[in-house]
């Protein structure tokens, strides 16, 4: 009796669900700006729904500038700024819809003088729009790398000659100094937590920390046998698991991936450091998927609690039939929030140049989990049924 109960709805489900499939695996390079000699892109970062993907790629009438770019596959790589041969810029971070997207623009890049670069934020409405500077700081380097979620928070670094001041800027407060921090080493640090109420970056002296208006600045330490103080390079979208690199006296390079909780800490990706170097760049929105670099390889890994830390270019063959051949993925710059959609910069064989990517990686839909519960109780139901016979 119990097994036709169950039986029932399960019929049911299968006739109203019909085809219903799981969205299948997908990889794909995103193209380049037409350039001469040496065509490049690069992708930075992507929207929550894993359609818009932001980044930069090297502008056809210049030799080492590049422009930023914002994808989507309706239009492929749009050049969104308009800037000048002597200019450059750079797109490194978008809102969960894709909306706002925040970067930085030099003027007068590789031409005449040093140039200026200043930070921006660009909607479809108003265009790039320059952030204004502090006060005595007009003719200083300014980069943002971060935005909230709505679009509303943006955070980034200013100084000379390297970024090397933390900003947090909002519509009502304007551009507000945060203190010292270290010059970007990856493109989305410093980073920012969907809400836009913690941020994560280093500090010259001591490394990573994390910063919210109530606390300042939590400091993440380091490990016992460490060389020196964390570098924190993503945040998930709470703010509560933070990635990066630790340095260690292994050879060179000697840094190795970590995951940080405050009730863990500072947690080893590869678990005892090695002799390859690490470096974990972008983490999911609840933490639990984490991608980033293998030194020696020049390749990608992916990391979960399930799987461990393993290879991205194997997982997406192994796993789901993707081949990416002779294309390295190297590295990889961000992951959507439900950690199915995986963004970075890749490697054609010599002499080909990067070019940025975008891979899917499907996960069960809601409708395929409540058949698989189903399948799983009636094949309970039905061994308690055989058991007591």
């Amino acid at each position: 009796m119990l097994r036709n109960v169950l039986v029932y709805p399960l019929v049911v489900l299968l006739l109203l669900i019909g085809p219903t499939q799981v969205p299948a695996a997908s990889f794909e390079l995103l193209g380049q700006f037409p350039h001469p000699e040496y065509p490049c892109s690069e992708a930075y970062a992507v929207s929550a729904d894993g359609e818009v993907v932001v980044g930069a790629s090297r502008m056809a009438d210049s030799e080492y500038n590049f422009a930023p770019f914002r994808w989507t596959a309706a239009e492929g790589m749009v050049d969104f700024a308009g800037l000048l041969p002597n200019e450059e810029g750079r797109a490194y971070d978008l809102s969960a819809d894709g909306s706002v997207v925040v970067g930085t623009v030099w003027h007068g890049a590789m031409g005449e003088g040093y140039g200026i670069n200043e930070a921006f934020r660009w909607t479809e409405e108003d265009g790039v729009v320059i952030l204004p500077s502090l006060p005595g700081w007009e003719d200083y380097r300014k980069e943002a790398t971060g935005v909230s979620a709505d679009g509303s928070v943006v955070i980034g670094a200013f100084g000379a000659p390297q970024p090397n001041r933390l900003f947090r800027w909002t519509e009502a407060e304007g551009m507000v100094d945060l203190g010292p921090q270290s010059s970007v080493q990856v493109v989305n640090e410093p980073c920012i937590s969907a809400d836009g109420s913690v941020i994560v970056a280093n500090d010259p002296g001591q490394g990573a920390f994390r910063w919210t208006e109530a606390t300042g600045r939590v400091y993440l330490g380091t490990l016992p046998d460490a060389a020196g103080p964390a570098l924190a390079y993503d945040v998930s979208a709470d703010g509560s698991v933070i990635v990066g690199s630790i340095g260690y006296d292994i050879g060179e390079p000697g840094d190795q991936a970590f995951r940080w909780t405050e009730e863990e800490g500072i947690v080893l990706l590869f678990g005892t450091p090695g002799e390859i170097g690490t470096t974990a760049t972008a983490v999911s929105g609840d933490g639990s998927l984490i991608v980033g670099h293998v030194d020696l390889y020049n390749d990608a890994f992916v990391w979960d609690a399930a799987h461990g830390a393993r290879s991205l270019s194997e997982a997406l063959e192994n796993e789901y039939g993707l081949n990416v051949g002779d294309f390295r993925l190297y590295l990889p710059t961000d992951v959507s929030p439900d950690g199915r959609v995986i963004v970075g910069t890749g490697i054609h064989p010599h002499p080909g140049g990067g070019e940025a990517w975008r891979a899917v990686i499907p996960e069960p839909s809601t409708t395929v989990l409540l058949i698989t519960s189903l399948l799983a109780l009636l094949l309970y139901a039905s061994r308690k049924r055989n058991e007591s016979k």
